[in-house]
């Protein structure tokens, strides 16, 4: 196992990832990490191609972001739910998260009027 530090070393001696992108969601009682992409200087993703330690650092990296999510204080994953990213730049060892929570709302009207009906009319 490595730790989110050790994590970032190993990326920025291999020099390819610049940052990482995890993307989250959730709603009902339950919430999930949806991916984590690793990203070279250009944005574009780069693939692990079945080498392990690429895919034990993603793991490493996901376990990481459920903790940061776990000590944010907004409610992205129960009733509505919400969802957002977490960006990790790999040079600076600095994440940028955005949580994005969703809201029901809702706005009620009420309207009071005669049917039409009179006294006069028996009724």
């Amino acid at each position: 196992m490595m730790t989110i530090e050790e994590v970032i070393r190993a990326l920025r001696q291999a020099g390819e990832v610049k940052s990482i992108m995890i993307n989250f969601s959730g709603s009902g009682d339950s919430g999930q990490i949806e991916c984590v992409d690793l990203l070279d200087s250009n944005g574009d993703m780069v693939q692990d191609q079945n080498k392990p330690p690429l895919s034990i650092m993603k793991k490493e990296v996901q376990k990481y972001a459920y903790d940061l999510l776990s000590e944010q204080p907004h409610d992205w994953y129960n009733n509505e739910g919400g969802y957002g990213d977490i960006k990790i730049d790999v040079d600076t060892g600095r994440y940028t998260m955005n949580v994005n929570v969703n809201e029901m709302s809702v706005t009620s009207y009420s309207f009071e009027n005669a049917v039409g009906l009179s006294p006069e009319s028996g009724y």
